[in-house]
């Protein structure tokens, strides 16, 4: 059956292309985090280190140039960027997961805060 846009927000579900965004913020926060298997937490270079929770990922140049512009190492820090620091620097999982789809689902449906 299909859900109507009316329906899935009634539900707080998100929109398919938000449920992709969360899972990959998940996976870079865990990544962050060393909460992610070592070969993805070793892609994650902090533009600057002296505060890495709240601190934006340095986007490799030329890998947004190359052939790879959808790797991990090139969307996580762009995303990541996008996030606003309040977002980036919860102190557990649980409360990120929370907040992250509050941002999503209210940037999906255009509600304003």
């Amino acid at each position: 059956a299909v859900v109507s846009t009316q329906s899935t927000g009634s539900l707080h579900w998100l929109k398919i292309r938000e449920r992709i965004e969360f899972k990959l913020y998940l996976l870079i926060y865990k990544a962050i985090n060393g909460m992610a298997p070592p070969y993805l937490c070793d892609l994650i270079t902090f533009a600057n280190t002296s505060s890495r929770r709240a601190s934006s990922l340095h986007v490799p140049i030329s890998t947004v140039v190359s052939s790879h512009p959808r790797a991990f190492q090139t969307v996580a820090p762009m995303l990541w960027n996008k996030l606003p620091v309040e977002l980036r620097s919860s102190s557990d999982i649980v409360t990120f997961k929370k907040c992250l789809k509050t941002h999503l689902f209210k940037k999906s449906y255009q509600l304003s805060d």
